[in-house]
């Protein structure tokens, strides 16, 4: 169990990896999944996110995100009926301020990242023909070629990420997390 100010009210079941890797597709059904990845998260070469109705993906990671070429989230829209996220990345990673493919967060190709991106520590650079379908919140956010950010309006009415404080552990803007 972990519990995490600002995302989680409540300990929560969560899959802790050292990295991620996915080339292909991840299904998450029956509810919400959060993956904590210790070091980075490579989303690359046209995968699919299949994020059922009724079910979320949280990705925590204290590593880079970079998501390549094409990724593909199944659902429409990047909230659910309620406005909250169905896809969200939340970064504990500092990367010093850098920019460009330096960057801590890393959206390329043509790959459509559709939830929220909360990355305090980080640069986000949104490059080529992808685009952000939600919000960010990144130290900087760069948006360069043909890339785009479209936010939410939805994610107003969201209560996810808000909350503040922290009870040890890395965290800041927002959000800290504690190991239970």
């Amino acid at each position: 169990d972990v519990q995490i100010d600002g995302i989680f009210s409540e300990p929560t079941n969560v899959l802790v990896l050292d990295s991620f890797s996915l080339v292909g597709t991840l299904d998450v059904e029956g509810g919400d999944m959060t993956i904590y990845v210790t070091g980075d998260v490579n989303i690359t070469n046209g995968s699919t996110l299949n994020i059922a109705k009724g079910s979320s993906l949280k990705i925590v990671t204290e590593g880079r995100f970079t998501l390549g070429s094409n990724l593909n989230v199944a659902s429409g829209s990047p909230t659910d009926d309620e406005g909250n996220p169905i896809l969200s990345l939340y970064s504990t990673y500092d990367d010093g301020g850098a920019s460009a493919w330096n960057a801590g967060v890393n959206i390329t190709g043509s790959s459509a990242f559709k939830g929220t991106i909360f990355a305090p520590y980080s640069t986000v650079n949104v490059a080529g023909s992808g685009g952000v379908y939600g919000a960010v919140k990144g130290r900087h956010v760069e948006v360069s070629g043909g890339a785009a950010i479209h936010y939410d309006e939805a994610l107003m009415e969201s209560t996810v990420g808000t909350g503040g404080g922290s009870d040890g552990g890395k965290g800041g803007g927002g959000f800290s997390f504690t190991w239970l």
